[in-house]
């Protein structure tokens, strides 16, 4: 059986705002005007929010009491979560790709490094409720994400305004699709050189993870 258990801890909520005025009544009334609209937690420049909290009251040394809200059979599923959960696991997924996303780019020398800047776009779209997808860099060795970048930086050297860390994500996900032969590519003369990254950078879905418009690399050992 599986049973979900509940304990219950009074708490009372301190919100502190900012706010100008000529007495405290008169900021008080403010306040109150400001929590009637429901604009009291803006946060803005001319009230900003200085405090939004909870502290436990009571005897915090009582024993907690445990409750049995349900009981549910094995191949049950378990309730969906609460708002207040999903809101910490947001939380948690934005600070981690906040996280990600510095120690990706950390580097300071123009690098990137592509498996952590794929993790934190995954964190990202777990806070901005999008689905998880395939890894593309997954499968994928360090060299070739190396020969991926370099191939990057060669076409970012034609068109300084292409969206570099974008164009290497796009040539992985087309060398999984086509087993590109990247030494090849990279040796290639502007022409074919070109073709391939011009055509795979305007051509691969990012989101569906194909190849659009039935574009196929000259260097794909996969037809």
């Amino acid at each position: 059986m599986k049973h979900v258990i509940q304990y219950t801890l009074p708490y009372e909520h301190i919100v502190q705002v900012g706010i100008e005025a000529d007495s405290p009544e008169q900021a008080i009334e403010r306040a109150q005007a400001l929590f009637d609209a429901g604009d009291i937690w803006n946060d803005t420049p001319d009230v900003p929010l200085l405090m939004d909290d909870y502290e436990e009251v009571g005897d915090s040394g009582e024993a907690l009491g445990f409750t049995c809200e349900a009981s549910l059979d094995d191949d049950e599923a378990w309730p969906d979560v609460h708002v207040s959960v999903k809101t910490i696991r947001a939380d948690q997924a934005a600070m981690r790709a906040a996280r990600l996303l510095v120690q990706a780019l950390m580097d300071g020398n123009g690098n990137i490094e592509y498996r952590l800047l794929e993790q934190a776009h995954e964190a990202a779209l777990q806070v901005a409720g999008g689905q998880r997808r395939q890894s593309l860099v997954e499968y994928v060795s360090d060299e070739d994400i190396e020969k991926a970048n370099q191939c990057m930086l060669r076409a970012a050297g034609i068109y300084p305004n292409i969206d570099r860390a974008g164009l290497v994500l796009d040539i992985i996900g087309v060398h999984r699709l086509f087993d590109l032969r990247l030494d090849e590519l990279l040796e290639a003369d502007d022409e074919n050189f070109l073709h391939d990254i011009v055509g795979i950078y305007h051509n691969f879905d990012r989101r569906e993870r194909v190849m659009r418009h039935c574009f196929c690399p000259r260097y794909a050992n996969k037809q």
